[in-house]
């Protein structure tokens, strides 16, 4: 009953390449996957071309609340109706807090 030391080696041999051939598959799935990552995505968006006549809608808000913020909320719309082209309206009612949530 002896050992047979040459089918040992051969197993381990085999074994080794098993493991290192995983370990070089791994090696490039990772790679492969942040270079994906790291790559910049581009979307293409085909958008219709506008119309001829272009229709301006008004749009009024009108909202309540509390007091304290009153000047800032001012201050905020004046900003925000300069920016819409005075197409969105705002109208904010310092109230008080408790009367805005009924509203």
């Amino acid at each position: 009953m002896g050992f047979d030391f040459e089918n040992k080696n051969s197993r381990t041999r085999t074994l080794m390449l098993i493991v290192g051939v995983v370990l070089v598959l791994g090696i490039i799935s990772s790679l492969i996957i942040q270079r994906q990552i790291s790559q910049p995505r581009t979307t293409v968006v085909n958008t219709p071309a506008p119309e001829s006549r272009t229709t301006v809608r008004s749009i009024y808000i009108t909202s309540g609340g509390a007091s304290f913020i009153n000047p800032q909320m001012r201050a905020w719309i004046k900003v925000f109706m300069e920016k819409t082209g005075g197409t969105i309206s705002v109208n904010y009612q310092s109230i008080g807090s408790g009367a805005g949530e009924a509203r």
